[in-house]
C-alpha cells in the first residue's frame, strides 16, 4: 500500500497573510456589490418601464377599437373623464381609484428632496392601481402638463414601495394628439415635436438631480431601453 506524504517544502499561509487575504476580499466584495446590485435594480427598473409602457400602448389600441383614432378624442375631457372614457376599460384594475396617496407614502425628486409641485402629487391626488402592481395618478395636471393636445399621466412602476422617486420608478407619459403614447418632455409649442427629435443631451438636461426628472422615461427609450453609466440613479 503507498503512503501518500506531505511535502514538507510546501509552506502554509502564515495568520497574517490569512488577514491580509480576507481584507482584500473584503474590500472586493464593498466595491463589486453595490454595483451588482444596482444593475440589477437598473434592469428591473426597466423591465418595469417597458410592461407599463406595453399596457399603456395596448390600452390605447384597445380604445382605437371602439373610439376611432386617438387624434379625434375628446381632449377638452379633464385627465380622469379622459382617462375614464378612453382608458379604463382596457386596464387590468386591482382594486378602484385611491385617493388622497399622500396618506400612503412620500414622493420626492431625483436629488431626494420632496416633491411639491406636481398639482397631481398633492393631497387629494387619486391613483389607480393594476393587477401588474403598476400605478396610475389619474388627477388633474397643472401648467406646461396641462394642454390643449395631449392628456399626460404619471406612473409609479411598483406602487406605494420606495423609492417613489420621479425618474427611479416614477415615469410619466402622455397621450398625444395625432402621435398615441409618447414619452413626456416639453415643448413651447404644445408637444408639436415628439421625443426622437429631441437630442440627448436635451433630454439629460430635464433628467438629473437639480431637475424635475420628468424626462428620464424619454431618455431611456432615446438609449434603447437602457439605463446608462451617466444615467442619474
Amino acid at each position: 500500500m503507498k503512503l501518500f506524504l506531505f511535502n514538507k517544502n510546501i509552506r502554509a499561509f502564515t495568520l497574517a497573510e490569512t488577514l491580509i487575504t480576507l481584507v482584500i476580499i473584503g474590500v472586493v466584495a464593498a466595491i463589486a456589490v453595490p454595483t451588482i446590485h444596482n444593475n440589477s435594480q437598473k434592469k428591473q427598473t426597466v423591465t418595469q418601464l417597458r410592461k407599463m409602457h406595453s399596457e399603456l400602448c395596448q390600452a390605447v389600441s384597445m380604445a382605437q377599437t371602439i373610439h376611432g383614432d386617438p387624434s379625434h378624442w375628446d381632449y377638452d375631457l379633464n385627465h380622469y373623464n379622459f382617462f375614464k372614457e378612453y382608458l379604463f376599460p382596457f386596464v387590468q384594475v386591482s382594486q378602484d381609484k385611491v385617493k388622497d396617496v399622500k396618506k400612503h407614502t412620500t414622493y420626492r425628486k431625483l436629488s431626494g428632496v420632496e416633491e411639491t409641485s406636481l398639482y397631481v402629487m398633492q393631497q387629494n391626488s387619486e391613483v389607480v392601481n393594476l393587477i401588474s402592481g403598476n400605478q396610475i395618478f389619474i388627477g388633474q395636471m397643472s401648467g406646461v402638463l396641462n394642454t390643449a393636445n395631449r392628456r399626460c399621466y404619471l406612473f409609479d412602476t411598483n406602487g406605494y414601495k420606495k423609492p417613489n422617486k420621479i425618474g427611479r420608478d416614477l415615469f410619466m407619459y402622455c397621450i398625444v394628439k395625432g402621435k398615441g403614447v409618447v414619452a413626456y418632455t416639453a415643448s413651447s409649442t404644445d408637444y408639436e415635436s415628439t421625443n426622437t427629435n429631441l437630442t440627448r443631451a436635451q433630454l439629460k438636461q430635464e433628467c438629473n438631480k437639480s431637475s424635475t426628472g420628468l424626462y428620464c422615461a424619454a431618455l431611456i427609450m432615446k438609449d434603447g431601453w437602457q439605463i446608462k453609466d451617466d444615467y442619474p440613479w
